[in-house]
Formats: C-alpha cells, sequence, structure tokens
C-alpha cells in the first residue's frame, strides 16, 4: 500500500500536502487497488477498497442518540464510547488503532452517505495515526462531525487541516477528474447536442450534474462541488443550481 514519506507531515504530525499531491496520491492507491482501475468510469467498491487493499477494519456502531456522529477513527489502542442499546446509553468498546466506526443510522442510510463517511475515515486512518495527543479526542480517537460534499474545512488550525485533507481524500477517491471530465464530455454531446449550457439552463445544468453523478454512485450536491473544483462549470452555473435547495434526487428542477 502507497504511504506518505516522513516529511509531508509537520511538527504535531499533521498532514501538510497541496491539493495536486493529495489528489496524485489518491490516483496511486487505485491504480495500485486495481491495474486497470482508470480503463473506463465506474463508481468505486468503497467496501472492497478499504478491506482489501488498506486492509482496514470497518465497524458498523451506533455512535449518538441523535445521530451527531457519523464517524469515528481510533488513533491509538483504547475506548471508544457507542450507543449500546434502544434507551440511549453508552457504553465503552476496546478497539484497535486504524479502527473506523461508522453510523449508518446517523448517515441516514443513505449509500453516498455512508461511502462518503468510510472514504473520509480512511484517509483520517492513514493520515493522522501519529498526530499530537492534544488533537484527539479522549486520548484515543478522532470523533468526526462529518464535512460533507464540498463544505470542507477552513483549514484555520491542525485539526481544521486533517478534516479537509480526510474530505478532499474521499472526493478524490470517488470522483476521480479522468473520470468526471471524460463523463462530462460523452453526457455533453448525449444531452446538450450543440448547445451550451447557460445560466437559464438550470434543469439541463442539473440534469448533467445528476447524470454523471449516477454514473459513479455519487450525490449531485458533491459532484457539482467537484465540477466546479475542476472547472468544468463555471461559478456563475454552479450558483444557478440554488444548492440550498436540493432535492433527494439531487436536484432542484422546479
Amino acid at each position: 500500500m502507497i504511504t506518505w514519506a516522513k516529511q509531508a507531515f509537520n511538527k504535531k504530525g499533521v498532514l501538510q500536502v497541496t491539493d495536486i499531491e493529495l489528489e496524485d496520491f489518491a490516483y496511486a492507491q487505485l491504480k495500485g487497488y486495481k491495474k486497470d482501475y482508470f480503463k473506463k468510469p465506474h463508481p468505486l467498491d468503497v467496501d472492497d477498497f478499504l478491506e482489501n487493499y488498506l486492509g482496514l477494519d470497518v465497524k458498523f456502531q451506533k455512535l449518538s442518540p441523535n445521530g451527531s456522529r457519523y464517524g469515528t477513527t481510533v488513533i491509538k489502542d483504547g475506548l471508544v464510547p457507542i450507543v449500546a442499546d434502544d434507551t440511549g446509553k453508552f457504553e465503552c468498546r476496546y478497539y484497535k488503532s486504524g479502527t473506523i466506526c461508522v453510523d449508518i443510522e446517523a448517515c441516514k442510510n443513505d449509500e453516498h452517505i455512508i461511502n462518503f463517511t468510510l472514504c473520509h475515515e480512511s484517509g483520517h486512518s492513514q493520515f493522522d495515526l501519529n498526530v499530537d495527543e492534544n488533537l484527539i479526542d479522549c486520548g484515543t480517537y478522532i470523533d468526526d462531525l462529518i464535512v460533507l460534499d464540498g463544505r470542507i474545512a477552513k483549514r484555520k488550525n491542525d485539526r481544521d487541516w486533517m478534516e479537509y485533507h480526510a474530505s478532499k481524500y474521499a472526493s478524490f477517491l470517488l470522483m476521480p477528474a479522468l473520470f468526471v471530465r471524460k463523463l462530462y464530455k460523452i453526457k455533453h454531446d448525449e444531452i446538450m447536442t450543440s448547445q451550451r449550457l447557460g445560466v437559464r439552463q438550470k434543469k439541463l445544468i442539473w440534469k448533467m450534474v445528476y447524470v454523471i453523478a449516477n454514473e459513479l454512485n455519487v450525490s449531485a450536491t458533491a459532484m457539482a462541488w467537484r465540477m466546479l473544483s475542476l472547472g468544468i462549470i463555471s461559478k456563475p452555473l454552479f450558483d444557478a443550481l440554488e444548492m440550498g435547495n436540493i432535492t433527494k434526487e439531487g436536484s432542484n428542477m422546479k
């Protein structure tokens, strides 16, 4: 498995790399996972990638009574609080370093959110096992209020950088630029023919975003942010999507 060199971390053990370096790292892992991975666009088999390539131990546990904890990564061998039963009472269970716990109920039983959370936590399990103890919750684990889609941490401090890199890593794994660009070209030719996308064509913009998201099994919201970051859609087109009014199906086409 591909890992980072020591010089990629600061004195507190926090990963300090550029987006380009992180994307190259994610792509190298995907190629290591399957040699022909980039032959044609397809969704990542997240469970297989985490278990058989990264060798991670994933536990599905209820982490909070109110669904506020999407995922937890165990940084040091020790106890992690989980909700033991329907009463909402906590108990502590012992897990080894690198173990990932994900709360499916908190993720609203949504496959897109679960997959993003799993990939995000797998980032923590690789990048943050040697961080300063002051950055670890309760001395043993990193407890995420997961940063979904484009709402990335502001990078004000070391913990923000940890969340930023984990979320970016998840985005790069699930939506490789090579796949998104190729799918955009294919779907644009199918849907738009000779037309160009404009800000008044909100339904067509959403249709483009949604069909590409469906091909890679990610949310339309995540795909819209990814397409913006890649320059595939402009900021005016992105703003026309009115991200605050997205339907469960992934589009606001009213």
